[in-house]
């Protein structure tokens, strides 16, 4: 139990939990990456990529997983250094892709693991805020 002495000591980074979202969050980044990079080269490979038809919508709609993939491994930067800004960008992150999640509900595509791993991102941010906003905790911890 923490007492008035041993309560300012410096902690050795972020919590555990926000440790494991990280490497969660990396995980689901690398696997959107690597489904963006599909989809392009198997367009470019069948030749559909510039015929200006299904194949182009394809190609530019596989750089939105690659969007994603590179936001969420800043993100992932961000939360695993505390940095207050990752704080935000995790929750317009989180927001965006339970958005989508819910209106994917209508194209009958839900998928039950990214609504997941995002409501978590939301709710460890909201309720580990302290360690993002709070400038006091940050110069306390070794980074």
């Amino acid at each position: 139990m923490p007492t008035e002495h041993t309560t300012n000591q410096a902690s050795n980074g972020p919590p555990t939990m926000i440790k494991l979202l990280a490497i969660v969050l990396n995980l689901y980044g690398i696997v959107r990456l690597v489904s963006g990079v599909f989809v392009v080269l198997l367009a470019v490979n069948i030749g559909i990529a510039g015929d200006g038809g299904p194949g182009t919508r394809a190609t530019v709609l596989s750089l939105v997983p690659i969007g994603t993939a590179v936001v969420t491994f800043v993100v992932v930067y961000g939360l695993w250094s505390l940095a207050e800004w990752a704080w935000f960008l995790g929750l317009v992150l989180a927001g965006v892709q339970l958005l989508r999640a819910g209106m994917s509900l209508f194209g009958g595509e839900f998928v039950v693991y990214e609504t997941a791993i995002f409501a978590a991102l939301a709710a460890l941010l909201w309720t580990n805020r302290r360690y993002f906003l709070n400038r006091d905790t940050r110069s306390t911890l070794s980074i």
